[in-house]
Protein backbone atom coordinates (compact mmCIF):
# COMPACT_ATOMS: atom_id res chain seq x y z
CA UNK A 1 0.00 0.00 0.00
CA UNK A 2 2.85 2.38 0.78
CA UNK A 3 4.22 1.86 -2.73
CA UNK A 4 0.91 3.00 -4.23
CA UNK A 5 0.97 6.18 -2.14
CA UNK A 6 4.59 6.81 -3.14
CA UNK A 7 3.71 6.58 -6.83
CA UNK A 8 0.79 9.03 -6.74
CA UNK A 9 2.99 12.16 -6.51
CA UNK A 10 5.00 10.86 -9.48
CA UNK A 11 1.79 10.49 -11.49
CA UNK A 12 0.77 14.05 -10.59
CA UNK A 13 4.15 15.39 -11.71
CA UNK A 14 3.87 13.47 -14.96
CA UNK A 15 0.87 15.58 -15.93
CA UNK A 16 -2.07 13.55 -14.69
CA UNK A 17 -4.84 15.80 -13.43
CA UNK A 18 -6.30 14.78 -10.08
CA UNK A 19 -9.74 16.05 -9.11
CA UNK A 20 -10.41 18.57 -6.39
CA UNK A 21 -7.67 21.11 -7.14
CA UNK A 22 -8.78 23.03 -10.19
CA UNK A 23 -6.23 23.63 -12.93
CA UNK A 24 -3.18 23.47 -10.63
CA UNK A 25 -1.34 20.23 -9.89
CA UNK A 26 -1.99 18.12 -6.84
CA UNK A 27 -0.14 15.35 -5.11
CA UNK A 28 -1.32 12.70 -2.69
CA UNK A 29 0.11 13.02 0.81
CA UNK A 30 -0.41 11.27 4.13
CA UNK A 31 -2.98 13.13 6.22
CA UNK A 32 -2.16 14.72 9.56
CA UNK A 33 -3.82 12.46 12.13
CA UNK A 34 -6.19 14.10 14.61
CA UNK A 35 -7.14 10.84 16.34
CA UNK A 36 -5.67 10.42 19.84
CA UNK A 37 -3.32 7.50 20.43
CA UNK A 38 -4.91 4.72 22.45
CA UNK A 39 -8.42 5.24 21.05
CA UNK A 40 -10.70 2.19 21.18
CA UNK A 41 -13.53 0.97 19.03
CA UNK A 42 -16.05 -1.84 19.63
CA UNK A 43 -18.11 -3.38 16.81
CA UNK A 44 -19.79 -6.65 15.84
CA UNK A 45 -17.49 -9.40 14.53
CA UNK A 46 -17.76 -10.66 10.97
CA UNK A 47 -18.95 -7.42 9.40
CA UNK A 48 -17.48 -4.79 7.11
CA UNK A 49 -16.35 -2.00 9.40
CA UNK A 50 -16.27 1.71 8.62
CA UNK A 51 -13.64 3.53 10.67
CA UNK A 52 -14.20 7.30 10.69
CA UNK A 53 -10.72 8.71 11.30
CA UNK A 54 -10.38 12.32 12.43
CA UNK A 55 -7.72 14.24 10.54
CA UNK A 56 -6.27 17.72 10.87
CA UNK A 57 -6.96 19.39 7.53
CA UNK A 58 -4.82 22.31 6.42
CA UNK A 59 -5.89 24.90 3.85
CA UNK A 60 -3.77 23.18 1.16
CA UNK A 61 -5.58 19.84 1.68
CA UNK A 62 -8.51 18.68 -0.45
CA UNK A 63 -10.20 15.39 -1.33
CA UNK A 64 -9.52 13.33 1.81
CA UNK A 65 -9.49 9.58 1.24
CA UNK A 66 -8.33 6.39 2.90
CA UNK A 67 -6.54 3.16 2.06
CA UNK A 68 -7.55 0.43 4.54
CA UNK A 69 -6.30 -3.11 4.91
CA UNK A 70 -6.96 -6.06 7.21
CA UNK A 71 -3.62 -7.80 7.79
CA UNK A 72 -3.00 -11.02 9.71
CA UNK A 73 -1.96 -9.30 12.94
CA UNK A 74 -3.48 -5.79 12.74
CA UNK A 75 -5.69 -3.39 10.79
CA UNK A 76 -3.92 -0.60 8.92
CA UNK A 77 -5.66 2.65 7.99
CA UNK A 78 -3.87 5.22 5.82
CA UNK A 79 -5.80 8.49 5.49
CA UNK A 80 -4.61 10.68 2.61
CA UNK A 81 -5.29 14.15 1.24
CA UNK A 82 -4.56 15.89 -2.02
CA UNK A 83 -2.23 18.86 -1.59
CA UNK A 84 -2.73 21.52 -4.23
CA UNK A 85 -0.18 23.97 -5.54
CA UNK A 86 -2.87 26.59 -6.24
CA UNK A 87 -3.47 26.76 -2.46
CA UNK A 88 0.21 26.85 -1.49
CA UNK A 89 0.08 30.54 -0.52
CA UNK A 90 -2.27 29.96 2.40
CA UNK A 91 -1.05 29.56 5.96
CA UNK A 92 -0.47 25.89 6.77
CA UNK A 93 -0.02 26.46 10.51
CA UNK A 94 -2.53 24.50 12.58
CA UNK A 95 -5.75 22.86 11.43
CA UNK A 96 -8.32 24.76 9.41
CA UNK A 97 -10.89 21.94 9.92
CA UNK A 98 -11.08 18.54 11.61
CA UNK A 99 -13.03 16.34 9.17
CA UNK A 100 -13.38 12.59 9.41
CA UNK A 101 -12.32 10.22 6.63
CA UNK A 102 -14.17 6.94 6.11
CA UNK A 103 -11.91 3.87 5.98
CA UNK A 104 -13.76 0.65 5.10
CA UNK A 105 -12.34 -2.74 6.10
CA UNK A 106 -13.91 -6.06 5.14
CA UNK A 107 -12.90 -9.70 5.61
CA UNK A 108 -12.87 -9.45 9.41
CA UNK A 109 -13.24 -13.03 10.69
CA UNK A 110 -16.51 -13.80 12.51
CA UNK A 111 -14.60 -15.41 15.39
CA UNK A 112 -12.27 -12.44 15.93
CA UNK A 113 -11.74 -11.17 19.48
CA UNK A 114 -9.79 -7.97 18.84
CA UNK A 115 -7.04 -6.39 16.77
CA UNK A 116 -4.60 -3.54 17.10
CA UNK A 117 -5.18 -0.69 14.66
CA UNK A 118 -2.39 1.36 13.13
CA UNK A 119 -3.47 4.70 11.68
CA UNK A 120 -0.63 5.75 9.40
CA UNK A 121 -0.52 9.37 8.28
CA UNK A 122 2.23 11.92 8.78
CA UNK A 123 2.69 10.07 12.11
CA UNK A 124 1.50 6.63 13.27
CA UNK A 125 -1.24 6.42 15.89
CA UNK A 126 -2.16 3.20 17.71
CA UNK A 127 -5.76 2.23 18.50
CA UNK A 128 -7.58 -0.95 19.51
CA UNK A 129 -10.53 -2.78 17.97
CA UNK A 130 -12.68 -5.12 20.08
CA UNK A 131 -15.70 -7.15 19.05
CA UNK A 132 -18.08 -6.64 21.97
CA UNK A 133 -20.38 -4.19 20.23
CA UNK A 134 -23.28 -4.50 17.82
CA UNK A 135 -22.53 -1.81 15.24
CA UNK A 136 -20.42 -1.76 12.09
CA UNK A 137 -18.81 1.68 12.38
CA UNK A 138 -16.82 3.71 14.85
CA UNK A 139 -15.16 7.10 15.06
CA UNK A 140 -11.51 7.19 16.04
Amino acid sequence: MKRILALLPVAALAGFSLSGCGAAGCSSSPATIGTPSGATCSVAAGSTITFNVTICSKCTDTSPGCQAEFLTDHIELQPTVQQCTDQSGCSTQGCSTNPTVACNVSNIPANAVGYPIQIVGDTTVQATLTFAGTGSSCTL
